[in-house]
């Protein structure tokens, strides 16, 4: 089995890992490219796993490193909460110990094409996580974002900016602002303004296959995707997100299910009952 591997160098730990473990890694795998640096096009490599080190950001990286030629990723926790990056560095060599590409099983998760359209342009970027409109000038300024659903008026959210997240994505920065946690299978887009200056606006779940469409009224704004600042939009300029044609994919652990990672994450440390006979 072919596998390219990925991190954040410039994090404490993260090489220091890696090297400890390439040589047993190399027992299992065959190692066909690194990226340390976040400067390699891995959609340009014939892999046929993705093996990730650090934390939740590392994986959004990686995602968008593969571009539209995404691969299975087993991600090694090396960071802090790690909700996405979920077994830890003495866990993976027992799983490539078992991992046969005969009975690889993975889990597709929603990705979002995400449009800016400018007078002259349009750039297109793929969405893991979310898409996020703030004012020009940061997110601690009041905003007025204008949102259609396709192509019909919602509203015009008056906030301090407005997240469109996958479910994926739904325990990141749109779970800190008051939005639901959504489970990563469900096709379903949840819009959450942050810091509403109105009692009404609150989160909405919606349909991955319809068209979102938002912009700043009255003044510029800011388009942060999957935590990168992306562009700098005039009022006249629009954002459009649709479903992507590709889908992340996570490799299916046993032990490391959707209630599993939710309660080791979250502190939901409650008693498990189990009747006994």
């Amino acid at each position: 089995m072919r596998a390219i591997i990925m991190g954040a160098g410039d994090r404490p730990g993260v090489w220091e890992a890696f090297n400890g473990l390439r040589p047993k890694i190399e027992k299992h795998v065959e190692i066909v490219a690194t990226d340390f640096l976040w400067d390699r096009d891995m959609s340009q490599v014939d892999s046929d796993i993705a093996i990730v080190f650090c934390g939740d950001g590392s994986v959004l990286r990686s995602a968008h490193a593969m571009k539209k030629n995404q691969r299975p990723v087993l991600a090694v926790n090396l960071g802090t909460l790690g909700f996405l990056a979920n077994i830890q560095t003495e866990e993976l060599l027992q799983v490539l110990t078992t991992l046969r590409m005969d009975c690889l099983k993975t889990i597709k998760h929603l990705m979002l094409e995400c449009q800016i359209h400018k007078e002259t342009e349009i750039d297109t970027r793929l969405c893991l996580n979310e898409v996020i409109v703030f004012h020009e000038r940061g997110g601690f300024h009041i905003v007025n974002i204008s949102l259609a659903v396709d192509e019909m008026p919602v509203t015009t959210f008056r906030c301090d900016g407005l997240i469109l997240s996958t479910p994926f994505g739904s325990t990141g920065h749109s779970l800190s602002a008051g939005g639901p946690i959504l489970r990563k299978d469900i096709d379903a887009i949840v819009i959450t303004p942050i810091s509403p200056h109105s009692l009404n606006q609150r989160p909405v779940i919606d349909s991955a296959n319809r068209t979102y469409e938002m912009h700043p009224v009255g003044c510029g704004g800011k388009v942060v995707i999957d935590g990168a600042d992306i562009a700098t939009i005039t009022a006249s300029d629009r954002v459009v997100i649709r479903r992507a044609d590709v889908s992340f994919q996570m490799l299916d652990l046993p032990g490391h299910g959707y209630y599993a990672t939710l309660r080791e994450k979250l502190g939901w440390s409650g008693n498990v009952f189990v009747e006994k006979n």
